[in-house]
């Protein structure tokens, strides 16, 4: 037995509007990700011919660690690595000597 057709409808447009907002959050990801690597591949000298991925893991959390904690809470969403860097101890420790 199915949903009556007015719950049908209203159920088939909450699924559209979710995709759309996942759609629209995931291209909002992409495009941070795209200005990320660019400013800093320019803040570091590299140009356009290195990005971000090209840096060792080592070297990208030694630039984290020097950003500013409000630039810091923005970028833990453009990647699921970082979100959880950001929460260790080792990651904080390094920030609070850095920032000492």
């Amino acid at each position: 037995m199915g949903l009556p057709e007015s719950l049908q409808s209203r159920e088939d447009d909450l699924q559209k509007k979710n995709a759309a907002k996942f759609l629209k959050e995931n291209d909002e990801l992409q495009n941070l990700t795209a200005i990320l690597q660019k400013k800093y591949s320019i803040l570091l000298g590299f140009g356009e011919r290195m990005n971000w991925a090209s840096l060792n893991e080592d070297l990208q959390i030694e630039i984290l660690v020097r950003l500013p904690k409000k630039s810091l809470m923005h970028f833990k969403c453009v990647q699921l690595f970082w979100n959880i860097l950001f929460k260790t101890a080792s990651f904080v420790n390094k920030r609070m000597l850095q920032n000492s």
